[in-house]
């Protein structure tokens, strides 16, 4: 979990980890440079499960590769401070895997729920697609074996947002066997600081050029391995 001066939030995202129908063994805290209480309440709230590390500010994608090397178990679930897990989340993902042994990864369903003072921008017609739940290929969403990520390439830290996706697209194009459940396992908060409300057209073309240029090249080399 990479948290930058998130202390509003922190406390409620590991809360909802710990009361799991199905708990995890550890949940990594990377305090990314926060200069706010952010750390302290992750500790208040997870106790004995947190595992805080502490680095300069690097990015949260930086944050993600020092959690999971820093993670012990089997299974991980990448997660962000401002969210929320329903109760029985891991447990239906980590019954996913018990029951598809051939599955590298699960992934479930989420729903975006808004602050109050975003109700406006939530009713907003533009945003009726947002409302309800969401499926696809999302982080956040997710289980997956360590195994798997252990073969994957580490999350680019120098790149923005976009570089999420990206790694997505990688673990797409890796030929993983991913999973899919329709039980809602992530509550995604909307804010006014998340980065989901930050996207500008600039960057949506940037990640658009990413991925053909990614594609492109994915294709370039399966040629070239089919004519080898």
């Amino acid at each position: 979990m990479p948290v930058f001066n998130g202390a509003a939030y922190i406390g409620a995202a590991i809360e909802s980890l710990c009361q799991q129908t199905r708990p995890p063994v550890q949940i990594v805290v990377v305090d990314d440079g926060s200069t706010d209480d952010s750390a302290a309440r992750a500790l208040a709230a997870g106790k004995e499960l947190v595992t805080l590390i502490r680095q300069p500010n690097r990015g949260y994608h930086a944050a993600r590769n020092a959690g999971l090397a820093a993670a012990q178990g089997d299974v991980i679930h990448y997660f962000d401070a401002d969210d929320i897990a329903p109760p029985h989340a891991l447990e239906a993902m980590i019954g996913a895997l018990s029951a598809n042994p051939g599955w590298d990864a699960v992934f479930g369903c989420w729903r975006n729920f808004w602050i109050d003072a975003l109700a406006a921008e939530r009713d907003a017609d533009a945003n009726r697609h947002l409302v309800g739940v969401q499926r696809g290929l999302v982080l956040m969403a997710a289980l997956f074996r360590r195994t798997l990520l252990d073969r994957m390439p580490p999350f680019p830290e120098s790149g923005g947002w976009a570089e999420g996706p990206l790694w997505t697209a990688e673990l797409v194009r890796s030929g993983a066997n991913l999973g899919r459940i329709g039980d809602v396992v992530l509550e995604r908060r909307i804010h006014h600081d998340n980065d989901s409300r930050k996207k500008t057209l600039d960057g949506l073309i940037d990640l658009a050029f990413k991925l053909r240029k990614a594609s492109r090249a994915s294709t370039t080399k399966t040629d070239g391995a089919a004519n080898s």
